[in-house]
């Protein structure tokens, strides 16, 4: 039953891939003023950043969202936001992620050594020239060999998991509205591909797409086929306290951040938006999430 999150953070252009690159950026400075703006709360459980993926029992307080002031960023911080995001996760799916990767960040880099961790984890990373083009990933190793990387490039990240080619992206500005670069874009990603028929199972994360289901649009023009659902057409985050759906994006107006899947090869369990704020501290410019898929038959 694979569980798959992404989260992107606001990183910079700075070729430097260091902490500085994504903390107080302008972006998630913006997503802070509309949250508080609306008074948003959110659910906060209990969490400790060295056991990231064991459930810790606890009820969820409700948090005021703060106004975003510059020393509250920090390392740690951020890494009880991810902390935050599987323990939602293994609530709302009873099973934390067996793959989170995430958007904008270069964990090969030293300020993030002691972001999060845990028991039989394993850190990957997929530095590229910018910070914000970069990636990073967390696998859950007693999977058994089944969470492998692929492949890797400007824009994605390509994980077997299961058997399953699970693509998470952060597409490119220059090409996210243009429908024909964006078919070329997946299939260059899909003849990489060495496992699973070359098929493209899943796409989750950034998409900087401008209409909910474009980048479905897209998957189903390049590959001939009219299978690929958008697994969700609003957010909901399941953290924040009496929230309204809307986007992902810092003014909760676009859909940025979306699954995509097969749906002729895999059921939709279950999806789960988490909010830019989950930690009562406003990190990130994007709302993350988190898909259970199982194969059909």
């Amino acid at each position: 039953m694979p569980i798959v999150a992404y989260q992107s953070f606001n990183a910079n252009v700075s070729t430097t891939h260091d902490f500085n690159s994504m903390k107080f950026q302008r972006f998630t400075k913006d997503t802070n003023t509309h949250m508080t703006g609306e008074g948003s709360e959110v659910l906060e459980y209990p969490t400790n950043r060295e056991i990231l993926n064991i459930p810790i029992e606890g009820p969820a307080y409700k948090r005021p969202i703060s106004r975003l002031e510059s020393d509250q960023h920090t390392v740690g911080v951020f890494g009880s936001h991810i902390c935050q995001m599987w323990q939602h996760f293994v609530r709302q799916f009873g099973g934390m992620p067996d793959l989170m990767v995430i958007g904008e960040m270069d964990s090969s880099h030293q300020d993030f050594k002691s972001m999060v961790s845990g028991v039989d984890l394993r850190f990957d990373a997929f530095p590229n020239a910018k910070a914000c083009q970069s990636f990073s990933a967390i696998c859950q190793n007693p999977a058994g060999g089944t969470v492998s990387a692929v492949a890797a490039g400007i824009g994605y990240v390509v994980y077997s998991v299961a058997d399953l080619n699970m693509v998470f992206v952060h597409v490119p500005n220059e090409i996210a509205t243009n429908q024909p670069a964006m078919q070329t874009f997946y299939s260059q990603i899909a003849n990489e591909l060495t496992r699973g028929g070359k098929v493209i199972h899943v796409v989750l994360g950034d998409t900087n797409q401008q209409r909910p289901n474009f980048t479905a649009d897209v998957l189903n023009a390049a590959f001939g086929v009219t299978t690929y659902q958008t697994a969700a057409l609003s957010a909901s985050p399941v953290d924040v306290y009496m929230g309204a759906a809307g986007g992902t994006n810092s003014n909760a107006s676009k859909m940025y951040d979306v699954a995509v899947y097969r749906s002729d090869v895999l059921d939709l369990k279950k999806i789960a938006y988490i909010s830019q704020s989950a930690t009562s501290v406003t990190v990130t410019d994007h709302a993350g999430l988190g898909i259970h898929v199982e194969r059909k038959g």
